[in-house]
């Protein structure tokens, strides 16, 4: 039977070359239209990782500004007292040498910045301050600042440019300030002294990935400080290579700006920020290398175009089938609708979110990124009033304002709201649909979860608040422990002398020794929180500490909360000081003995936690690795959300008045960090919180369980020699004291040079060396060296009240050195003294 001419075979009615013609451009055009949508997506995700590199170095960049302009700030404050103490000194009729010395010294310790703060006179002798010596007197009346200084009476706070220091050798920055003479006439000059080596620490503790860098610049871009040093190049110092556009940015006037280059002294491309430090004639710049950034960006490339190359193949494989079938009198039609499911499968598989609405908003369609970020189905989403989707609908008016300006907005960043109530941080890029005759039909939107990016900004925020707290915690701690010293030393005395008869003076002595002992906690604790006590880390198991601190923390919470712990089991070691972590259990368990007036359950537990690549910002802590976790739960009255960003901070409490001190959880978080661990928190208003302490593990290592010491007597005496050195009379004069009273034959001086000019004098009869670590004159590794010098088998016996890691920058103090810290009680200075004298 012939069939209707309308109903005929269309393939009949084209020829073999126009079906093979069609075929290749709908081949070419879809090949084409998905390597351009594969060009599309890389592009946009190149720029993303562009983006992102900008903004972080826009960050630290700002960060350094915070850190050296505030360093400058506080160098210019001290500089000004300085200048105002000289100027007063010469209105009362002339400079006091052994006050002003007294005074720059103690300023000097008070910024650890500093290498030193001395003064000059009007002919540009280095008269005054840290290593400056009578019979080697210095001039600096050569030097830029000086002469500035001296000829413009208006000039302000100057900075130097780089220089070797005459003093102490070494490449440094100066800032100084003009002094004057009643009649206003020309001084001097009074200066702080920066080693541009701490530059380069502080960079060097920043990470900016493997081919980073940082560098500082004076106004005419000279190299103060720059981390990595170029390989092969030598020192950095005083150079001036500089990429054409910070050069063109710098004569523009702007003082921050970002920029890509390649460097001249290393020959890496880099995305840069520059910035200027405050109102200083000093440039910092962040670069983040582009091989470090587009590293992750360069492998989607690789399998991207492995992708498209394996769906070219496809569509040769498939149209060559559909040809095949065309020429057995197949329709290729089908093959044409697999093909357009395809497309639909790149819609799908899109790791954005992708959103096609109607004129009104409504969502038409979404992909399953989309689906994921919202958490509805697709089926809710197309039926859901897109206005519910925003926290504020504020945020989705101003949207929609700008799109009628625009037609396009990109950028917008926007608080929406999941199916399950959580609020996320979203980036939204929308754009109008006009058909051809220029009728809007719809919007296409494309949108991102920054919340978690978010996050890490707001946490990056809050370790500098924690980091700028924890320096002035360490800076008091000085004063504070050789008024402690004193006050518990005389106290201890005092109650010696006392008969057991007089009940009323042995009572006022021992609550001033109560409260002597609780100045030195809190001391303590604000050195915990700075990460500046010495702590003595051994390999332990974690779960022998929490079993013996056990039963103290029984006492501590009372019969009418449960305390129960579990272990997982062979936990690896850690390394840490056993003492600091049995002091973090006992706050923890205080805390929650407070949260539980009315009795509850207490948990302790330990497990083994694996943190891998990508989730240390998750846990909290630096590198991937494995770590051991102390979980300590509580049935108690949790914490308020709002309190949660601020419970680490020394003195916050929501406790009422008389009932904390607001150091407990500052000290816990002073100790962990200083293991290199972290401290997490969870918390239920008015069911429970939960505090989760990770630390490092120790491979390969042996736990070792302290044996508890042996008794031993209260002092211990003796009929030797001993030179004290200790710039602080009332600490020297208590010291000579119980000494004196116990045996000891005993020899004072007031600073290092009185104490290497009386052991030279008594050499022979002196057996022991007790000396403060930071004096004026010569500090206590000076004095060590000399002494020894004189007698190479001389006893040395350190002391100080400063933080360990103020010794260990100035080079003074050393692992190995015996040493006692302030405050220190009668007996345990006894002992120690002993101890010493007592070595072989």
């Amino acid at each position: 039977m012939k069939p209707h001419p309308e109903t005929d075979n269309t393939n009949s009615n084209i020829s073999p070359a126009g079906f093979i013609g069609r075929l290749a451009v709908a081949v070419i055009l879809i090949n084409l239209f998905v390597i351009i949508l594969a060009g599309v997506s890389l592009n946009r995700s190149r720029h993303q990782n562009e983006e992102r590199a900008a903004v972080t170095t826009q960050n630290l960049a700002q960060v350094f500004d915070q850190y050296i302009g505030g360093s400058i700030h506080k160098i210019d404050v001290v500089l000004l007292a300085a200048a105002d103490e000289i100027e007063d000194q010469l209105a009362g009729g002339g400079i006091d040498s052994r006050r002003l010395n007294d005074h720059l010294e103690r300023q000097t310790a008070r910024l650890p910045e500093l290498e030193g703060l001395r003064m000059a006179n009007a002919r540009g002798e280095i008269a005054y301050g840290e290593d400056v010596a009578g019979s080697n007197v210095k001039s600096i009346a050569d030097r830029e600042y000086f002469i500035r200084l001296r000829s413009d009476p208006k000039a302000g706070l100057v900075i130097s440019r780089p220089l070797v220091s005459r003093v102490i050798g070494k490449w440094v920055l100066i800032i100084a300030r003009r002094v004057n003479r009643p009649d206003g006439s020309f001084a001097g000059v009074v200066y702080g002294v920066i080693p541009l080596e701490r530059f380069h620490k502080v960079f060097t503790s920043i990470n900016v990935g493997r081919n980073g860098a940082i560098t500082l610049r004076d106004a005419e871009m000279r190299i103060l400080a720059r981390y990595p040093e170029s390989i092969g190049t030598g020192s950095t110092f005083g150079r001036r290579e500089v990429p054409r556009q910070l050069n063109e940015l710098i004569r523009s006037g702007r003082n921050v700006g970002t920029y890509r280059a390649l460097a001249p002294l290393d020959e890496t491309e880099r995305t840069y920020t520059f910035r200027r430090i405050s109102d200083y004639p000093l440039y910092i710049t962040v670069g983040l290398a582009a091989s470090d950034y587009l590293a992750e960006w360069r492998r989607e490339v690789a399998i991207m175009s492995t992708v498209v190359a394996l769906f070219i193949l496809f569509t040769l494989i498939a149209s060559r089938r559909i040809l095949n079938d065309w020429k057995r009198g197949k329709s290729g039609v089908q093959a044409l609708i697999e093909q357009g499911k395809k497309y639909r499968t790149l819609f799908e598989e899109s790791k954005d979110t992708i959103i096609i609405s109607d004129p009104l908003g409504w969502i038409l369609d979404i992909n399953k990124a989309g689906i994921g970020l919202f958490g509805y189905e697709k089926n809710e989403i197309v039926a859901l009033d897109p206005r519910r989707l925003y926290c504020d609908p504020g945020d989705r008016e101003r949207l929609w304002q700008s799109l009628l300006v625009s037609e396009t907005v990109e950028d917008f960043e926007v608080e929406m709201r999941r199916k399950d109530g959580k609020n996320i941080i979203v980036h939204l890029s929308v754009s109008i649909t006009r058909d051809d005759e220029g009728k809007v039909v719809g919007h296409r939107g494309i949108a991102r979860d920054v919340t978690e990016r978010r996050r890490l900004e707001k946490q990056l925020v809050q370790a500098q608040k924690m980091e700028s707290i924890g320096l002035l915690a360490g800076g008091v701690a000085h004063d504070f422990n050789n008024l402690l010293t004193a006050i518990s030393g005389y106290g201890q005395l005092l109650r010696d002398t006392v008969s057991d008869d007089d009940e009323l003076s042995r009572d006022s002595i021992e609550q001033l020794l109560k409260a002597s002992d609780r100045a030195a906690e809190l001391t303590r604790s604000l050195l915990a929180f700075s990460r500046k006590q010495v702590i003595h880390p051994k390999p332990v198991q974690l779960e022998d500490i929490i079993r013996d601190t056990g039963k103290l923390i029984k006492r501590i919470i009372g019969e009418d909360i449960k305390l129960s712990m579990s272990f997982s089991g062979g936990e690896p070691p850690v390394m840490a000081d056993a003492g600091q972590i049995e002091q973090v259990l006992m706050n923890l368990a205080t805390n929650a003995r407070d949260a539980m007036p009315h009795g509850g359950r207490l948990h302790i537990s330990t497990c083994e936690v694996i943190v891998r690549n990508g989730s240390e910002a998750q846990y909290d802590v630096a590198r991937p690795g494995k770590y051991v976790q102390i979980s300590v739960s509580d049935t108690g009255v949790g914490i308020d959300e709002q309190y949660l960003g601020r419970i680490f901070e020394p003195f916050f409490t929501t406790k009422d008045i008389g009932k904390g001190t607001g150091l407990g959880l500052a000290m816990i978080y002073g100790a962990v960090k200083q293991h290199n661990g972290s401290v997490l928190v969870n918390s239920i208003p008015g069911r429970e919180t939960t505090f989760r302490i990770l630390l490092p593990a120790v491979e390969n290592a042996c736990a070792v369980k302290e044996k508890p010491a042996a008794a031993t007597p209260s002092a211990y005496g003796g009929t030797e020699t001993l030179l004290i050195a200790e710039d602080e009379e009332v600490v020297r004069a208590f010291m000579q004291k119980i000494f004196e009273r116990v045996g000891y034959k005993v020899i004072s001086a007031a600073d290092g040079e009185d104490a290497v000019r009386k052991f030279m004098e008594n050499r022979e009869e002196i057996s022991l060396v007790l000396s403060d670590v930071i004096m004026p004159g010569k500090n206590g590794r000076e004095i060590l060296e000399e002494v020894r010098q004189m007698k190479p088998a001389i006893k040395v016996l350190f002391i100080s009240g400063y933080t360990a890691n103020v010794m260990h920058e100035k080079g003074i103090f050393e692992e190995g050195m015996d040493f006692i810290a302030k405050p220190f009680v009668k007996d345990d200075l006894l002992r120690k003294v002993r101890e010493v004298l007592d070595k072989a």
